[in-house]
């Protein structure tokens, strides 16, 4: 529905210009009624994923790399990292390549019901936890005992859908981790010629700084096919941060290694950007602001977020 109330269709064939700007356009271009969206046939409820050990960060895009190249490679690419690593493990990982399975790689028990899965035993933070009890002692040995169990279970094997995908879920409360205070979310993604050197200046920042992170996620994207969304050719890095003085004075530097190997933010995990970072970044959201001046929409679709970064 546009700021006149009038109520349109948009595709890649139909009004495609306000189609475009709407992808990634953060809910600033007009109000959504209905979407539809192309789904994947599947024929269970589970992923054939294999893990694979990365001792540093280079071992872990080469993963990625023969992944990508390989026509018949998986489906989906994930990696947990360890942000504390340093020296020769700076960015050791575990990298997980899955598929969906087909009803055939499913025991025969399983396929009688291919799409219902275990229920869980899910842990659960009772309460939030104090600011001390997060510091890089307690994560630098979480993290080396995450990544001892996983490389434990290096190979194929097969996982629910739910534990592929939302592996923290397994956890109810998880966020009470971080304490009263929250966290804070930061993703960039670099584009693949800059990848390489950038991730490392990003790890060894958060490594000396000690600010670690529980979720520290690494992927590899695709090209980027409309006029704003995130992902772009390249990594994309994503990680939680408790809000203290010292977690955002390291977002701050991560902010601007991205900004010097032509990376970009995304603006769905955002809350502390500052609008010159931002379009610094991405002169595509300049764009974007200047449509929204020109057709109106500055003073009829706006946001807590749009107003901080000058959208």
């Amino acid at each position: 529905m546009t700021a006149e109330g009038e109520v349109l269709r948009c595709t890649r064939a139909s009004n495609s210009g306000l189609f475009q700007q709407t992808i990634g356009g953060m809910g600033l271009t007009g109000v959504i009624l209905r979407a539809g969206l192309y789904l994947r046939p599947v024929e269970t409820g589970w992923i054939a994923q294999d893990m694979r050990p990365a001792r540093d960060l280079a071992e872990a895009m080469a993963i990625f790399e023969d992944a990508a190249a390989d026509a018949r490679g998986p489906t989906y690419s994930v990696a947990w990292f360890d942000c504390l690593g340093q020296g020769a493990a700076l960015g050791r990982s575990l990298v997980m390549l899955g598929n969906h399975a087909r009803l055939d790689q499913l025991a025969p028990r399983r396929r009688v019901r291919p799409f219902a899965t275990p229920e869980k035993r899910r842990l659960n933070v009772p309460l939030d936890a104090p600011g001390f009890a997060l510091n890089r002692y307690t994560l630098r040995a979480f993290n080396g005992l995450y990544y001892r169990a996983g490389a434990a279970k290096a190979g194929p094997s097969l996982v629910d859908w739910d534990s592929y995908f939302y592996p923290l879920d397994a956890i109810a409360n998880w966020n009470r981790i971080y304490g009263r205070r929250g966290f804070a979310q930061f993703q960039c993604v670099l584009p693949l010629a800059e990848a390489r050197a950038g991730l490392e200046k990003l790890l060894a920042a958060i490594s000396e700084a000690g600010q670690g992170s529980f979720l520290a996620v690494l992927k590899r994207l695709g090209p980027d096919t409309t006029a704003h969304s995130f992902p772009m050719e390249g990594y994309t890095l994503a990680l939680d941060f408790p809000v203290t003085p010292a977690a955002l004075t390291l977002l701050e530097r991560l902010d601007k290694i991205t900004l010097e190997h032509r990376g970009r933010f995304y603006l769905a995990k955002d809350a502390r950007l500052t609008a010159q970072t931002l379009h610094a970044a991405d002169p595509r959201l300049t764009a974007l602001a200047k449509i929204r001046r020109d057709e109106g929409w500055d003073s009829r679709f706006a946001s807590a977020q749009s107003r901080r970064l000058n959208l």
